[in-house]
């Protein structure tokens, strides 16, 4: 554009420099606004990490306030229901609070747990359970007598080892949920054993809100 195109153009915004100024102002924070949009964007396309929600958030914060609490630990009932009752009176109304996800987690009650949270066994079960691909295999582990009694041992002893030995020489090795198709596997699926599993039922998504619908067997 030449100089006489451009005078042409800006003439009549200098002359009425308020004008020109407020279009300016306007111009620019329409500009910004789109540059954020397409950031925004790009940044979901490009697979960045986006800004966690406010529930989510508060989620975390509650399960990493728990004592002695580590990423990937065994969350328990009463943990999760005075998690619903913090939601609900911030007037939370999601799958969070949803009573089926409270009978999604283990008591406080159940074997488990009980091993989980007595004599610091927990943190040889959490490694434990990593190795064996989740809690369920450590869960259904606690079923018998007899291997209850080998794997209080082996988390005595702080031995992960011997618990994935364990696991896989009485039959629940890595794998073991899947490869089960009949029975209770279709209770332990629903199961809900880390906060990470929490969050993830609990997310705002066609998926969690069919769970949700669905009935469920409460978990003894």
């Amino acid at each position: 554009m030449d100089n006489f195109l451009l005078k042409a153009v800006l003439e009549p915004y200098i002359v009425n420099r308020p004008y020109f100024v407020k279009r300016v102002v306007a111009t620019t924070l329409m500009l910004l606004a789109a540059l954020s949009h397409n950031h925004s964007f790009a940044a979901q396309e490009s697979g960045d990490v986006v800004e966690p929600s406010v529930l989510e958030k508060t989620i975390r914060r509650h399960f990493a306030g728990q004592s002695g609490y580590h990423v990937g630990d065994l969350i328990t009932r009463s943990q999760v229901a005075e998690l619903q009752v913090y939601l609900r009176r911030t007037r939370c109304h999601g799958p969070a609070c949803h009573p089926f996800m409270l009978q999604r987690v283990l008591p406080d009650t159940c074997r488990i747990v009980k091993l989980f949270y007595s004599k610091n066994r927990g943190n040889v079960l959490r490694k434990a359970a990593q190795k064996l691909g989740g809690y369920a295999v450590i869960e259904a582990l606690t079923r018998s007598p007899a291997n209850y009694t080998q794997l209080v041992k082996a988390a005595d002893s702080a031995s992960v080892d011997a618990i994935v030995q364990l696991a896989e020489t009485t039959g629940f090795g890595r794998g073991y949920e899947t490869a089960n198709s009949e029975g209770p596997k279709k209770r332990r699926k629903k199961v809900i054993y880390t906060a990470a599993e929490f969050l993830n039922a609990t997310s705002v998504t066609t998926e969690a809100k069919v769970l949700i619908d669905q009935p469920q067997q409460p978990v003894p």
